[in-house]
């Protein structure tokens, strides 16, 4: 039988982990994947699909909720608001697919995504965070807002140019979400 008054218990309420990063991964890995089918490299299929629905939007939710425990506002907020775009954005594309909806016209797309990049850049603006993290706001921003101008246009030559802005984004938050955990990691084993 076990000494119940050993055993020691840590309430959930008194863990705290930085769960940026995983955010970071997930909005960084959905813009890569994202980018490079606007730039022509990929079709979009189910493997971007797939990564941009549940790892960039259901994961970043989940940072989301875990950043507001931690009472990091503009943490939460931006996984949470990011995490919600990818899965309305992957909505938008498989839904008329399934018959589920028709497809938005074009007029209804570009306000969708004008909407999403006026966002992007308001949390650009107030962004009180290391430039790494900044140049993921301006891709994210440039991406969208270049993307709502190749829709409207039509110009495959900005569609690229909106490609090359979401692999921007993806590379400084891949960057900024790796960057401080190698850095603990090289620091621990260099103590051993």
């Amino acid at each position: 039988m076990i000494d119940k008054s050993t055993v020691s218990i840590l309430p959930l309420s008194s863990v705290s982990v930085n769960s940026a990063p995983l955010g970071l991964l997930g909005l960084g890995l959905s813009a890569l994947l994202f980018g490079l089918h606007l730039t022509g490299l990929f079709v979009i299929n189910s493997h971007i699909l797939a990564a941009c629905m549940f790892y960039g939007g259901v994961g970043q939710i989940l940072v989301g909720i875990m950043e507001w425990r931690r009472q990091h506002t503009f943490c939460a907020v931006t996984c949470t608001a990011f995490g919600l775009f990818w899965i309305s954005l992957i909505a938008l594309i498989i839904l008329p697919e399934g018959h589920s909806g028709a497809a938005p016209q074009t007029a209804e797309l570009v306000s969708y995504l004008a909407m999403w990049g006026i966002f992007s850049v308001i949390f650009l603006i107030n962004a009180q965070v290391p430039a790494p993290l900044k140049l993921v706001f301006a891709g994210m921003s440039g991406m969208i807002l270049t993307l709502a101008v190749a829709i409207s246009l039509p110009s495959p030559t900005l569609r690229i140019l909106a490609g090359a802005f979401g692999l921007l984004a993806g590379s400084m938050a891949l960057y900024a979400a790796m960057t401080p955990a190698l850095r603990q990691f090289f620091a621990s084993t260099s103590k051993r």
